[in-house]
């Protein structure tokens, strides 16, 4: 047992600087506030609901007058919720879906964010990872140079060439280093830590890239964006129903008792019942009815353009995707490994003195422009893989 814990114990610490993408996607799901947002308008909406069903109190009056009878007791019950409670709460029901639909975007758009700092900063470690090996590169051609020197083969100032070839690459190398502490800080905020000195980023940058693209759902209907819209058109429509409903004038019943007249001998306690109509001789509601309808027209145009709109996103991020994985996977199945058989070979002449030290460079230059242009085509394809996912409301 001891040696099963200290064996379990060795592989946490092993893999207790290293973050993989699962990892951050939880660790942004426990320290970022996003979800509990996205929670929190759900429950305001379902209790939004639960007001637009209940039914109004009564109103109840109780007076005291001189004259008798002197004491009044009178409940008053509005009926006019009876025609719009349906239409209100129909509203209601589209304010949660639309709550509903915005805690989906949220989570995606939540998990997008951490996948594109995730892979930011990925992509950062491995363009210093190349960088460095160019580096490496660089100071073996100085030394391979100082020993052609020496033995006469080739000139002193083609010596200078190769170590200032080997500068530049350490430079580059220091420019690198500052992206990759930028992304880091970036990767930080996106899973809510103050920084990220205790891990670094781990995985494959190509994941995904010989996988088929991801299919858009069957109907645009099921996108969360088009849902939100399609709701707030349906609120606005039962609340134009509602306002117009409004207009028509139900009654209130007035059920009333009176008590203490001296003046009656045989029963002092006399019970009323009435009516009460609004009158709408001034003030009908047209101008609210008006307003409701405006609103409910507009939010019908707006579900419609909000769905065109998305067709249009669905159909280009799918083609990024497409056409960036194309790119990466050339990169990375032709151009790159033909770069790093050009360089060896060029190498290899330099060193029996069949090839000059501005070929080498030309060599080194080429590989280390394919080597970051592939990262950065992978960083790209994952770019839009995470884009692509969020505006399909994916968040796992």
């Amino acid at each position: 047992m001891v040696v099963i814990a200290g064996l379990l114990a060795a592989r946490l610490l092993a893999s207790a600087d290293t973050l993989l993408i699962d990892g951050a996607a939880a660790l942004a799901r426990a320290n970022r506030h996003v979800l509990l947002v996205a929670a929190a308008g759900v429950t305001e909406a379902r209790g939004g609901r639960r007001v637009a069903g209940t039914v109004p109190n009564p109103i109840v009056g109780l007076s005291y007058s001189e004259s008798p009878p002197r004491r009044h007791l009178t409940v008053d019950q509005p009926l006019g919720w009876l025609t719009r409670r349906s239409a209100e709460q129909g509203a209601a029901t589209a304010r949660v879906e639309r709550a509903v639909a915005d805690s989906v975007q949220l989570a995606a758009d939540l998990l997008r964010e951490v996948r594109r700092a995730f892979y930011g900063a990925l992509a950062a470690g491995n363009r210093v990872g190349a960088l460095l090996d160019q580096e490496r590169l660089a100071d073996s051609l100085v030394a391979l140079g100082r020993r052609r020197v020496a033995a006469g083969d080739i000139a002193p100032i083609e010596l200078e060439q190769t170590i200032q070839e080997a500068a530049r690459a350490n430079l580059a190398v220091t420019q690198a280093r500052e992206t990759r502490a930028v992304a880091m800080a970036t990767l930080a905020r996106a899973l809510g830590l103050p920084d990220t000195l205790g891990f670094r980023p781990a995985g494959e940058l190509a994941a995904g890239l010989d996988e088929p693209p991801s299919a858009a759902p069957g109907s645009l209907r099921e996108l969360p964006a088009v849902r939100a819209a399609v709701a707030d058109s349906a609120a606005a429509a039962r609340a134009w129903s509602s306002a117009s409903r409004r207009r028509v004038p139900v009654p209130s019943i007035q059920v009333g008792i009176e008590w203490d007249d001296p003046g009656v001998v045989t029963s002092r306690r006399f019970w009323t019942l009435g009516l009460a109509f609004p009158l709408p001789l001034w003030n009908v509601g047209n101008g609210q009815v008006a307003a409701a309808r405006g609103a409910a027209e507009r939010a019908a145009a707006l579900a419609a353009e909000t769905g065109l709109e998305f067709e249009r996103s669905v159909r280009e991020q799918v083609a990024r995707v497409d056409y960036r994985g194309r790119r990466a996977r050339l990169g990375r199945d032709n151009l790159r490994p033909s770069a790093e058989r050009l360089r060896a070979g060029t190498v290899t002449l330099y060193a029996s003195g069949r090839a000059t030290v501005l070929a080498v460079f030309e060599a080194l230059r080429t590989e280390r422009e394919i080597a970051l242009t592939l990262i950065d085509d992978l960083l790209a394809f994952q770019e839009a893989r995470a884009d692509l996912d969020a505006i399909l409301g994916r968040s796992q």
